[in-house]
This record gives C-alpha cells, structure tokens and sequence, in this order.
C-alpha cells in the first residue's frame, strides 16, 4: 500500500508545547504531522500528532487534519475499531479508504 505523498503539516511551537505537556502524553510531539491515509484519498489529510494514554480503555487522541489549501482542523475520534489477526487498524475511526496496520 502506498501512503499519502502529500506534504507534512508544520506545527506551530505552541502546539508542540501544548502536545508535548498533556496529562498523560503517550509520545514526544514531531513537528511534523505525515499523513497516514491512502494516496490519493478524498477528502482532508489526516495524522495523529498526539495521544493521551489514561488508562488502557481510556486514551484521547489528537488528529490533525488539513488541506492543501491550508485548512487546519483538531479532532479527537476514537481509533478506528478493525483488526486482522493481532494488527490494529490506527487511523480514526471515520477514515476513508483503506485500513492502516501495525
């Protein structure tokens, strides 16, 4: 499978701040944000730029979602709910386009 070849979104130092001091921050902040869809996908590109990891049900995640035309949206859906075999899908769960496994 081919990802998206679109060009990263950028943080702003702010966001990577803010990221990076969550309660319960699961990783440090890139300042990038790839997207992790399909080439050639329809709609807005989308990332995970942070996860908050409460307890093992409970996680928040921060998706960044973006545009060519420089729209930014946050977004906080749970991950998509498929699997094959003990590989979990780990994109939102309104993704569009095929499932991304780790």
């Amino acid at each position: 499978m081919i990802y998206c070849s679109a060009e990263a979104a950028m943080l702003t130092p702010e966001e990577v701040e803010r990221l990076d001091q969550l309660p319960d921050a699961a990783f440090t902040v890139a300042p990038e944000v790839e997207c992790a869809l399909i080439d050639n996908h329809g709609g807005m590109h989308v990332g995970l730029a942070q996860s908050q990891d409460h307890t093992f049900d409970d996680q928040t995640h921060w998706w960044l979602r973006w545009a060519d035309a420089g729209l930014r949206a946050w977004s906080h859906e749970a991950i998509c709910p498929a699997e094959r075999g003990q590989e979990m899908c780990q994109l939102p769960s309104d993704h569009v386009g095929e499932h991304h496994w780790f």
